[in-house]
Order: structure tokens, then sequence, then C-alpha cells
């Protein structure tokens, strides 16, 4: 469906939990989950994503937390990738967990798998996150590939890093052909807003610098708003996704449905309407359809993240 600003709305993300077995600094600052019955169970899920099928919505990303410390997220990772009229259904995760399941994701039928990495070093990999487990995501890098999986990078840019601090991404794309995206880090929830040191800019000049002549990718690379670059003899591929500094609210494509229910329309601005609040008040499929229609609708034009943060931090939203 379109929204009041003719964008064209078709990719959903849609966080199972907010649980997660690591503790990133810039992500989970503070204490919080929702377990239990605050969560939409599974069926739930599945009874609205046939609903958001009949709106147009057919891509959707599987996020957390940690998706897979949910338990049964494989089954229903088969059960969203078999309902009709999907067209993609990929999976979000730290990775820590990712070796243990690459044959049964592969199983599930899924399009592809993005890895969030913060460090190639250990050391600081457990600065960030609270546990020294490196060396476990990149064993379920590994056996994803090996099972076939579409695998991705994802590396959030922290204020003070340099590129010293990323170099080793971009070595890693050169010797195993895996794609990285770099993404800026957004003023969410706690987290104020401070001017990165590492742009997108700044690291394709540095890029260049090294010898690596990066040209834009023209044709479609992924379902959101990145940004794709290739240099010529080297494997894999570059994103970069700058929220704050490249501004793509223009063209954003996506909603949200976090684990509790909520239907957030815009990264930036808080939920309206908890669909299963809804689906607990006894409304009809048709009910539903047109009370998500309404919401979609009346998406927002834009973030304002140099304003004033969002009111929610990182782990709540899905990403």
């Amino acid at each position: 469906m379109k929204d009041r600003f003719q964008r064209e709305i078709d990719y959903m993300r849609i966080s199972v939990t907010e649980n997660c077995n690591l503790w990133c600094h810039y992500c989970r600052p503070k204490s919080g989950s929702c377990t239990g019955s605050e969560i939409l169970s599974y069926a739930e899920i599945l009874r609205l994503c046939r609903i958001f099928i009949r709106l147009g919505i057919h891509k959707y990303k599987i996020t957390g937390g940690e998706p897979l410390v949910r338990p049964g997220i494989l089954e229903f990772l088969e059960q969203i990738k078999n309902l009709p009229g999907i067209s993609q259904v990929t999976l979000t995760t730290n990775g820590t967990l990712l070796g243990d399941s690459a044959r049964q994701l592969a199983q599930t039928g899924i399009d592809g798998v993005n890895v969030s990495v913060d460090s190639l070093d250990s050391e600081t990999y457990a600065n960030i996150t609270g546990k020294d487990c490196l060396n476990d995501v990149l064993n379920g890098i590994r056996a994803a590939k090996e099972e076939g999986l579409l695998v991705k990078i994802n590396k959030v840019i922290l204020p003070d890093e340099e590129m010293e601090d990323i170099w080793p991404f971009f070595e890693f794309m050169r010797k195993s052909g895996i794609p990285v995206r770099m993404i800026e880090k957004m003023p969410l929830g706690s987290s104020q807003y401070v001017e990165p040191k590492l742009t997108g800019d700044r690291i394709l000049r540095e890029l260049e610098q090294k010898g690596w002549h990066m040209k834009p990718v023209s044709q479609s690379l992924g379902n959101g708003p990145a940004s794709y670059y290739k240099a010529a003899g080297i494997r894999g591929y570059l994103g970069l996704i700058e929220a704050v500094h490249h501004n793509f609210c223009k063209d954003c494509n996506r909603v949200r449905l976090l684990s509790d229910g909520s239907l957030k329309t815009c990264l930036y601005e808080p939920p309206r309407l908890n669909m299963k609040n809804l689906l607990l008040e006894g409304l009809s499929q048709d009910e539903l359809l047109e009370k998500a229609r309404t919401e979609i609708f009346c998406k927002p034009p834009s973030h304002h993240f140099l304003e004033k943060p969002s009111s929610e931090e990182m782990y709540r939203i899905g990403g």
C-alpha cells in the first residue's frame, strides 16, 4: 500500500522478543524485557501477517532482541516463510547461536541472515557486548555460509571509532566475499546524538586512499536504505546506512511490529496503535486490516533525530 506521501510500504520488521544474550552498551543500556503473556504469540504474529500481506507488505525481517533466544523460533520462521503472498523472509541475529542453528535455519527456507558484529577484535567485542564470544559469532557465520545461507554483516559505527577500528571488516569482506554494511548510530532512548568521527563520505575517501576504488552499485541489493558500493577485484560489497547524515525518509518503505504488538510506522516516533490489544478485543480480520491501513497511511514524513533523541531504546524497536 501507499502512505499519504505516496511511499510504497512493502517491508516489515517484526521483533519477536526484547530479550538478548548480549548486553551491548549502545543498544541496551538499561534493564528491561518483555516476557510471558505480554508478547505476541507466534500464532498472533502469523494472523497479523496475513492482514499485512493483504495491505501489500510482502517482505519481512525477523529481529529482536536476539530472535534465536526465543523458543520455537525455527518452526515459526518456516511457518511465516510459507505464508501465501510473502516474497522474502530474512533474520537479523547477533550470531552467537548461529553455529548450532545454521542447518535448521537453512531448512526453514529463509532468504538470508544479517549478523550484527561490533568488532573483529575479541577484547573490543567483549567490551561492547559484555561477553567474550567473538569466535562463536565467526564460527556461526562460517556455518551459515556452508549451509548455503546468504549472509551479510552489520556493523554499527560508534561515535569515537576511527578507520583503524573498522578496517578489519574490509579485509574480512575481501577474503570472505561477505557484504558488510556500516550503520550510523542513531540517538535512541538515553543515547544523545554525538557527531561521529567516521561518516560514509570519510570511509569512502579512506578506502580510496588505500587503493579501494569504490563505485556505486546501481541495482538494488537489499530492502532498505543502504547505499551500496563495490571495488573492482574485491569480493563482497559495502553498504552505508546513514539515517542522520543522509536522511532517507522520503524513500522509506518499512513499518515495524514490536514484540508487544505495537505497530510502529516510524523508527523515530512512538507507536500509537497496539495490534495485540485489538486482537484481545476480538476485532475481525477486516476491522484489524482497516485499523492497520489507517495507521500506516498516516506514517510520519521524517525523523527528527538532530532535534532530540527518540524516546525508545534500540533493543525495543527491532532495529
